[in-house]
């Protein structure tokens, strides 16, 4: 989405490469609070995720 590389993205969210890979690729979803932490993550809005 951000072009980030995933493995920061994920270190910026706080959670392991691979659990953000299984959320990309719709196994499992994030709780509302790391669903914040993508957003702010990637400098979009809460909203853009639904």
């Amino acid at each position: 989405m951000s072009g980030m590389p995933r493995h920061v993205a994920a270190k910026k969210i706080g959670v392991s490469d691979e659990r953000l890979k299984n959320w990309e690729e719709g196994e499992g979803l994030p709780t509302v609070k790391q669903l914040r932490s993508i957003a702010n993550s990637y400098k979009q809005s809460f909203a853009a995720f639904f």
